[in-house]
C-alpha cells in the first residue's frame, strides 16, 4: 500500500501516562494524562499538518472513554485547535 508507506502517524496509538484520577459527578478525568496529551499535539501540530498537508483537525482526532476527560481536554486545546474534535466512546 503507498499510502500507508506516506503515514508518520499509525491509525491507532496509545501510550499510559501515570496520574491520579479525579471523578466529577459520575464521569472520571486525569490532569496531567490531559497536560501530555495536550503537549504531545502542540508538539506534533505543525509537523502533522505539514507532512499531511491538511488542518490538523482533518488529521487527528482524540478519543477518551471519560466525558470530564473530554472536557479537560478541550479546555487545554480549545484556542490553540478550536476545531479538533475530542470526544468519548
Amino acid at each position: 500500500r503507498a499510502e500507508t508507506a506516506k503515514r508518520i502517524l499509525p491509525a491507532f496509538g496509545y501510550a499510559h501516562i501515570r496520574g491520579l484520577n479525579s471523578i466529577t459527578g459520575s464521569s472520571r478525568s486525569n490532569q496531567r494524562e490531559a497536560a501530555r496529551i495536550a503537549q504531545w499535539i502542540r508538539e506534533r501540530g505543525d509537523a502533522l499538518e505539514e507532512h499531511y498537508e491538511k488542518p490538523l483537525h482533518q488529521i487527528l482526532g482524540v478519543i477518551t472513554p471519560f466525558r470530564a476527560q473530554s472536557r479537560a481536554l478541550e479546555r487545554l486545546l480549545q484556542k490553540d485547535y478550536p476545531e479538533l474534535l475530542i470526544g468519548t466512546v
